[in-house]
């Protein structure tokens, strides 16, 4: 039985195991959140996604998303988003007769100079050039 003089004690050591307890929830719910916020993102790569779109579809602030994001991955959600697009539209540029554009509004780019941009940041290569070397490649 707890007295009065031990009260503080047990505050103490209660508060303590509730601070445990909820840091593993939160580290499973963290990691389920962030299996969420994939399949939500993969999903819907050929929309326009930003970090308040995302927090506004999983109901989460957009810093705990962009937190949780980094910890686990080492990048953040919208080199992930790039990234994802990228390695979709060589799997385009590759297997479809879509056109640049067709390809970069497909994936959510606004504009084709913008997609066109970034694909060659991370390629190395412009869109029409990355198809022209494979299409090279496969004839040879």
């Amino acid at each position: 039985m707890t007295s009065i003089h031990n009260l503080p004690n047990f505050f103490s050591t209660t508060n303590t195991s509730f601070q445990r307890l909820e840091t593993n929830s939160r580290f499973n719910n963290s990691e389920q959140t962030i299996d969420v916020v994939i399949k939500f993102v993969n999903n819907n790569i050929n929309r326009s996604l930003s970090l308040q779109a995302i927090s506004d579809k999983v109901n989460l602030a957009p810093t705990y998303i962009s937190t949780e994001f980094k910890k686990r991955f080492h990048i953040n959600i919208t080199e992930y988003i790039t990234n994802l697009r990228i390695k979709n539209a060589c799997n385009q540029l590759l297997t479809t007769n879509n056109s640049i554009r067709e390809i970069s509004e497909e994936l959510g780019f606004v504009r084709t100079s913008y997609f066109s941009r970034v694909f060659k940041n991370h390629t190395g290569l412009s869109p029409l050039q990355y198809r022209q070397m494979n299409q090279l490649a496969d004839k040879a």
